[in-house]
């Protein structure tokens, strides 16, 4: 599906696209189900772009996704994760779009503190760059019916930077 998304032919660019679930538990196999491609993700990467993905689960769920993501990156000085997501000046748990569940949307604060948190589950170190931005398609969103919980709600942009 990937190649045919992106409408770039099969392989063109050097470009392999890979699936799996970010919240699966890595049993230390070789490509078991759940992991799909990912497995051989770990330690290749010298930035990963996350965007509009981090928003989609609580705070737990936002940390065991991160903590993959950590997996993924070279181990060295100035690997990057960066992206934007959802966030809110009041950062929180909000419900769901769809009404199931709810989502954490961070601010510049908490995500400082998620990701110093990643830091210490992960034994790594990060600088944390990130602001909110107030977009149209976020005015758009917060008058619809899912967002009228948060009048605070923009898009934050990160970069975290092992360090």
């Amino acid at each position: 599906m990937g190649h045919a998304l992106f409408r770039d032919g099969e392989g063109r660019r050097g470009a392999t696209m890979v699936s799996g679930d970010l919240l699966a538990e890595r049993e230390g196999t070789s490509e078991d189900e759940e992991q799909g491609g990912l497995i051989a993700l770990e330690g290749m990467m010298d930035v990963v772009h996350v965007a509009s993905v981090l928003h989609s689960w609580d705070w737990d769920d936002m940390l065991k996704a991160a903590k993959r993501l950590v997996q993924f990156v070279r181990p060295q000085a100035g690997s990057l994760i960066a992206g934007n997501q959802m966030g809110s000046l009041n950062a929180g748990q909000y419900p769901m779009p769809t009404g199931n569940g709810v989502n954490f949307r961070h601010n510049v604060e908490s995500f400082g503190r998620f990701w110093a948190q990643v830091g210490k589950e992960t034994g790594t170190k990060w600088e944390v760059q990130s602001g909110m931005i107030e977009t149209e398609a976020t005015r758009d969103n917060r008058a619809a019916s899912f967002a009228k919980a948060d009048p605070g709600m923009r898009m934050i942009w990160f970069q975290a930077q092992r360090t």
